[in-house]
């Protein structure tokens, strides 16, 4: 119908089919113009929406690496501080084991030594032990706790007593002869070292 009113009006129709098939033109164009914004709008909050997710689960990750890190650290410190605690054991009990294997140096005197000798060898001996469990002693008193060190105190008391009543009964089975000084400190000297190997087994953490 459109082109046969064209023939029949001439340029006057003409020129108002022309318009209007513009103006149609642009209200379709207008339209597409609208839709598409629109549809840039819908899309852009999803992509924005993404986006955050996206920075969210990488900020969860740092974070989740950051706590993983620091606990692997935490755990690596106690394990240090675990590995000091026992190397410091193992070194008292190799202190204590190098000290009776340098005592070899005194067996043939003795055994066959002069009195005076064994005496003085004895009392070398005693001397080392006693050296050590002084040294033990000022070890524990840097890793116990005060409750901790004042039950050791008061034990280490009683174990004095107990090493001097000892070593003055087995002397006695020598009462009167040569002896009798050579069995005190020769039990002296053994009860120290027993105790030296208590205190690091039992006490030395």
């Amino acid at each position: 119908m459109i082109y046969i009113k064209i023939f029949q009006y001439g340029g006057i129709i003409m020129k108002k089919l022309i318009v209007v098939p513009l103006v149609i033109s642009m209200f379709l164009a207008g339209c597409g113009t609208s839709a598409n914004d629109q549809a840039a709008e819908e899309e852009k909050p999803v992509s924005e929406t993404e986006n955050e997710k996206v920075e969210k689960a990488e900020e969860e990750s740092n974070t989740e690496s950051r706590n993983t890190k620091s606990n692997e650290e935490t755990n690596a410190a106690k394990k240090d501080q675990s590995y000091l605690l026992t190397g410091e054991k193992e070194k008292y009990i190799k202190k204590l084991n190098d000290i009776k294997k340098g005592l070899g140096e005194f067996e043939k005197v003795l055994e066959s030594g002069t009195q005076l000798e064994m005496g003085q060898a004895y009392g070398e001996i005693f001397t080392r032990w006693d050296n050590a469990l002084n040294d033990i002693y000022g070890a524990l008193e840097k890793q116990l706790s005060a409750s901790e060190m004042d039950m050791l105190r008061e034990e280490q008391r009683e174990w004095i007593t107990y090493r001097d009543e000892t070593a003055k009964k087995e002397s006695l089975k020598f009462e009167g002869g040569t002896m009798e000084s050579l069995e005190y400190i020769s039990t002296q000297a053994r009860i120290t070292e027993e105790r030296c190997y208590e205190l690091v087994e039992g006490h030395m953490k």
